[in-house]
Parts: structure tokens; C-alpha cells; sequence
């Protein structure tokens, strides 16, 4: 197997360090949430702080307020693709998988624990389904 990179290593890749998608994402605009999202999620805090009394945004992928999941990036020891296999397990446990998004959604809180480990990353995947340079993740 290819030696992976750890999270410090990963940071510093070429790949994640100055990808557009992870770094500068913003609320509104051409490279904005809403156009990655498909909903545009002021709107949706405003409404929730407006009928719930408080709202929250938690930040998933590189700090930057949404969890993207490409299948095809997710990989076990002998390099075969876990990623449906990870996907059932987020669906046992609550969480919706939109497929055509690439798009991992939770409504609500949720208490969880996945039985995988983390072994590192190879950040020479090419590019992934937006045609964007990639990193596999690789678990056990």
C-alpha cells in the first residue's frame, strides 16, 4: 500500500491547502454555499432563530460549513471502495445521504460512534466528481 499522509501532512498538501473548495467558501456569492447547497443557509438560520429561538451552522469539511462525501474517495487497506459501505452505516444511524449532491445531511442531534479507524490519506486521487483535485481517505 501507498505510504499515506497523516492529518498534519494532509494540511500541508498541496491539494487541501489551497483548494478553492475547502478554503474559500463563503455564505453568499459565486463561490458560496447556497450554490454548492442548493439552498441558501442564511435564510434557513434566520428562519430557525426566528421559529425556534436559536440556531446553529457546525462547520464538518476543512472549516467551511458543509459535509461533502465522494464515495469513490473512501478507501479500506486493500484500496477497494468502502464508500457504500460507510454510507449504509451513516443511514442506519439517522443521517441522509443525497447522492446526486454528494451531500451528507443531519437534522437534529445525534449521538453516534462509527467503528472505523482512520489510517491517512493519499492526496495524488486525481480529481474527484467535480473534475476538482481529490484526496482518498482510507480506513479500516
Amino acid at each position: 500500500m501507498k505510504k499515506l499522509l497523516n492529518s498534519g501532512a494532509l494540511e500541508l498538501s498541496g491539494i487541501v491547502a489551497n483548494s478553492a473548495m475547502n478554503r474559500e467558501r463563503v455564505c453568499v456569492g459565486k463561490n458560496s454555499y447556497a450554490r454548492e447547497l442548493s439552498f441558501d443557509p442564511l435564510d434557513f438560520l434566520k428562519s430557525r432563530l426566528e421559529t425556534q429561538g436559536q440556531a446553529a451552522w457546525l462547520d464538518l469539511c476543512c472549516g467551511r460549513g458543509r459535509a461533502f462525501l465522494d464515495p469513490d474517495n473512501l478507501k479500506i487497506p486493500n484500496g477497494a471502495n468502502a464508500g457504500n459501505k460507510i454510507i449504509r452505516d451513516l443511514r442506519r444511524i439517522g443521517l441522509k445521504y443525497q447522492a446526486r449532491k454528494h451531500l451528507i445531511v443531519c437534522e437534529g442531534r445525534k449521538d453516534f460512534t462509527l467503528n472505523y479507524r482512520y489510517l491517512g490519506a493519499d492526496d495524488a486521487a486525481g480529481p474527484n466528481y467535480t473534475g476538482q483535485a481529490a484526496v482518498n481517505s482510507h480506513y479500516e
